[in-house]
């Protein structure tokens, strides 16, 4: 939905990946600005992280990329994506943040349940034609999810909820093992 902010997204990251010379440019540059993030395909969140930044940093970025010479592939692509006239990036409030806490290494189920609780109530509050899409996407996306049922089972058992559904196949000892399940299982 946002191919201009990958576009800098990508091309930014390229022009910094493995090259001391520009990094160090940078870094003299703008020394009190970290790098520029460099987005995992495999974990969303990280991309949001990325467009955040560069919702923060867009013109610094551009000044330092303007001062590259146009060499290399990548520095041309940079430049052309930093110089269209409508920059746009989003932000998407905590959700972004939220989604790094949900992914945190021995994070409590409790507090990995109710940060995508969190993320659900603000998802679902947003406004206009893409709010609407992502309003949409976020229920689909856990009502496809199997073990999301579980997991809110089980963090209600955890929390001492005598409304919690009967969970009849695990014992109480299964249960208390899953205090620190992780709601993600892709670590790269």
């Amino acid at each position: 939905m946002f191919p201009e902010v990958n576009a800098v997204i990508s091309n930014v990251k390229k022009v910094f990946l493995k090259a001391p010379s520009q990094i160090s440019a940078f870094k003299n540059a703008l020394p009190d600005t970290p790098l520029p993030p460099q987005p995992v395909l495999t974990c969303w969140g990280t991309w949001l992280c990325a467009a955040l930044y560069y919702a923060e940093n867009v013109n610094k970025i551009g000044e330092v990329v303007d001062i590259f010479y146009e060499d290399g592939v990548s520095i041309i692509e940079a430049k052309a994506a930093l110089q269209w006239s409508h920059i746009h990036f989003f932000k998407f409030g905590t959700a972004t943040f939220q989604n790094k806490a949900a992914e945190e290494r021995e994070s409590h189920l409790l507090k990995a349940v109710g940060i995508v609780r969190e993320v659900e109530v603000t998802m679902v509050n947003f406004n206009g034609p893409i709010g609407a899409k992502i309003s949409a996407k976020f229920p689909s996306i856990m009502q496809r999810n199997p073990g999301w049922k579980d997991a809110l089972a089980i963090a209600a058992v955890l929390a001492g909820n005598d409304a919690a559904p009967p969970l009849p196949r695990f014992t109480p000892a299964e249960l208390a093992a899953f205090t620190y399940c992780p709601l993600t299982s892709c670590e790269v």
